[in-house]
């Protein structure tokens, strides 16, 4: 029974530690549909009232929007996509950057970052230290056409969904929300 206890104690800690290892310090996203620097304004204007975001910097040649998070805040990807909707438009690519420290990772492998929980899809095995690129790959993060092939070629029940399945075990983040992603 004692080695019972120890070992959830253990595991419990390890969870936590690979929490605290990772932080999205920014993202770029890309928007379509933009067709004029008021809309453009009015999507960056959006993002802006997000309580943690920093800062964001537009690019009109490319329809990109660099932004920075507030380190002390919650990251919730999914509302950046919903004030971007809201402002008449859709994203169709979502780059982050992540300060990983030492992360193991492999194809179909999962890991949580704060409350959320990444599906690892398209990568080998590798460990993560330092800033890394990941390309968010759900739907709300990528154009319809590319998110349809995508889901085609997919054996995964929670890709379609976005929310935690039977492929989906031993995730720490408090969301049923899963997001997928690629190490770029």
């Amino acid at each position: 029974m004692k080695s019972i206890i120890k070992s959830s104690l253990i595991a419990l800690f390890m969870a936590i530690s690979l929490q605290s290892f990772a932080q999205i310090s920014s993202a770029t996203i890309q928007v379509a549909g933009l067709t004029c620097s008021m809309c453009s304004f009015s999507t960056e204007k959006a993002i802006r009232t997000l309580p943690f975001v920093k800062d964001v910097k537009t690019d009109l040649n490319t329809a990109e929007y660099e932004i920075t998070f507030k380190s002390d805040q919650e990251i919730n990807l999914d509302l950046i996509a919903d004030k971007v909707k809201g402002a008449g438009f859709s994203i169709s690519k979502l780059l982050a950057v992540v300060d990983f420290d030492n992360i193991e990772v492999k194809e179909d492998s999962h890991i949580s970052i704060g409350k959320n929980n990444f599906h690892i899809m398209n990568v080998s095995s590798k460990i993560l230290n330092g800033r890394t690129q990941i390309l968010y790959l759900d739907k709300n993060f990528m154009s319809p056409k590319e998110f349809k092939k995508l889901a085609s070629k997919s054996t995964y029940p929670c890709f379609e969904s976005g929310k935690k399945e039977d492929c989906c075990q031993n995730l720490t983040g408090s969301s049923s929300r899963i997001f997928h992603i690629k190490v770029v």
